[in-house]
Parts: structure tokens; sequence; C-alpha cells
């Protein structure tokens, strides 16, 4: 089984579209750089305490993740860093967007180590 094909069908029928927007300066400086270019990604969201991640212990690596407001897939060539920012948009509401920082990326590895999706915790921004 394509563990890679798997998720593209899961993203295809129920992921939606989110701009990523890179951060490009290192995460322990104080000046926050971003990208003024933004990425469209097909992605899937859900509540950490909907996924397996929420119950496993926080000492595991994955675990860290279940801490953020939502858990984002991507797929395996996204790349997604942390700090990078998502736009996340509703459709059926007019100026709805909200903006998340991504916490924890972390990829998801299969055989010999090839990345087959991402796994991204994040927490929403407050708004300035």
């Amino acid at each position: 089984m394509d563990l890679r094909a798997v998720i593209d069908n899961i993203l295809k029928k129920w992921g939606h579209n989110i701009l990523l927007q890179r951060r490009v300066s290192p995460w322990d400086s104080e000046d926050v750089v971003y990208l003024n270019q933004m990425e469209r990604h097909t992605v899937r969201r859900m509540h950490p305490s909907s996924t397996y991640l929420a119950s496993l212990n926080e000492e595991s690596k994955t675990g860290l993740v279940a801490d953020a407001e939502f858990v984002y897939w991507f797929r395996w060539n996204a790349n997604p860093g942390k700090g990078d920012r998502i736009y996340q948009f509703d459709s059926t509401l007019p100026n709805s967007q909200e903006i998340f920082q991504i916490d924890k990326p972390v990829a998801v590895r299969g055989r010999n180590g090839r990345i087959e999706y991402w796994v991204c915790g994040a927490t929403q921004e407050e708004p300035n």
C-alpha cells in the first residue's frame, strides 16, 4: 500500500485549501520575518481530541502535537516549518480569516525513512 496515495485520497475527499506563509527568520529571533509570497495547500484540519495524537503520552515526539488547538495534515512534499503561518478561511462567512502558527511540524515516515505526510500542531494567533 502506498501511504502517500492514501493521504492524497483523504485530502481530495475531506480536505480544504489554506494559504501557507513561510517564516524566514530563525525561530529564536526577536525579529519575525515572513515571505510575502503565499502557498496554497490542500490540508485536513482536525481538533486534537479527534485524532490518535491526543491519546499519546506527553513524552512522545508526536504526542507534543496534541497540545495545539488544531492538527493539520499536509502532503509529503509540503515541508511546513515551525513558525510558518496558516491562513484559514470559511467560504460560507465573509471576512472569516483566521491565522494559525505552526508550533510543531512532524514528518511521518514510512519505509526507509521516506516522508509519507506531515502532521502539524497549530495555535491561533491573537489579533494585534
